[in-house]
This record gives C-alpha cells, structure tokens and sequence, in this order.
C-alpha cells in the first residue's frame, strides 16, 4: 500500500477482501501473542500459504494451551503429512 509502491506491511493484500483485519479482531479481544497468531495464519492460510499457515496456526494453539515446544515440534512435523501436494 501506500504511494511508495512497497507493501503495506500492516495490511497486506491477503487481509483486503476481509471485513475486519486480523489486527482489528486480535485487539479488540485483547488476545496475547500465542492466541493473536492463531488468529493471524488461520485467517490468511487461504489466500497465502495454505497448510503451512495452519500447521503454524497449530504450532501456536498447542503452545497457547501448554504444550512444550518439544512436543509441539513433534506434532507440527507430523502434521505435514496431510498436506496437499504441491503441483510444480
């Protein structure tokens, strides 16, 4: 955005078509990081990065619901197994 011609880091192109941003939701509940990033790569996982995003989106809900990072890496490994693949 803006007239730089440079992204709009705030807003980015996969947010626009939303009636409210990830930001606007994230504030408004007042959510903390972990829940703030759920938030975030759910909202965006259509239109930019798919079941990476959602893989990430889980990464930080087992973390949010206290899961150890160990544990976490594990589940999040496993996970990539179900995603679709990727046609070059």
């Amino acid at each position: 955005g803006g007239m730089s011609g440079q992204p709009d880091k705030a807003n980015p192109s996969h947010y626009k078509s939303a009636a409210v941003s990830p930001i606007q939701l994230i504030e408004s509940y007042d959510l903390d990081f972990n829940a703030g990033n759920v938030i975030k790569y759910v909202a965006r996982h259509e239109q930019k990065d798919g079941h990476d995003d959602l893989r990430k989106a889980l990464w930080y809900l087992l973390r949010k619901v206290g899961f150890s990072i160990e544990r976490i890496e594990e589940i999040t490994t496993e996970a990539r197994q179900f995603a679709p693949e990727k046609h070059v």
